[in-house]
């Protein structure tokens, strides 16, 4: 039996010798120049002075009801800037220097004649560029602050998106703040 079992191991390691670590030897890995360390919420939005604000397309049926793209943007610019945060135009996102932007979603549907389902986030997206030696040469953005709110409500509740936003955009600052206690109220 133990012959038998000794022929087998034999034989698997004979198929792949490279595939499977050798009981003799050992590796360590290199270990980087300078570690490069992980960043809390609180270090990723110190320093954070200029964004850009996006809006992403609703479903008509918000809009229908008051709630539109136009308002929401203002309202979030208007407590940026309040903050200290300087507002640029959408354009200045996507070209040199990639300011990061605050991207603001709403989504939803009606569920049933007298309810809707909506999904509000909003998240700090920042331009990052790929470590990977395969990857496309560029820049990309990623989500380095985000919060969500799912929500069902009445049609006559659905002007209240706005002011979810704000509660939502009230937590970005928060976090922001605490970052930056020095810039509180500049503007």
């Amino acid at each position: 039996m133990r012959a038998k079992l000794m022929v087998a191991v034999a034989f698997v390691l004979s198929l792949a010798p490279t595939a499977l670590p050798q009981p003799w030897s050992v590796t360590t890995p290199p270990k980087p120049e300078q570690p490069i360390p992980v960043l809390t919420q609180k270090e990723i939005l110190k320093g954070l002075d200029q964004v850009c604000v996006l809006v992403e397309d609703m479903g008509h049926s918000f809009e229908k009801q008051g709630v539109t793209r136009r308002k929401i943007k203002a309202d979030v610019e208007a407590k940026l800037g309040d903050a200290g945060i300087r507002v640029s135009g959408a354009s200045d996102c996507f070209q040199p220097p990639f300011l990061p932007h605050l991207r603001i979603v709403l989504m939803g549907l009606r569920a049933e004649p007298s309810l809707f389902a909506a999904l509000l986030s909003v998240e700090l997206r920042e331009p990052v560029t790929l470590t990977r030696k395969s990857a496309e040469r560029g820049v990309a953005f990623a989500s380095v602050w985000d919060k969500k709110l799912l929500l069902v409500l009445s049609p006559d509740k659905v002007p209240t998106l706005r002011a979810k936003a704000g509660e939502l955009l009230g937590n970005f600052l928060d976090d922001y703040r605490k970052a930056n206690p020095s810039r509180r109220g500049q503007k």
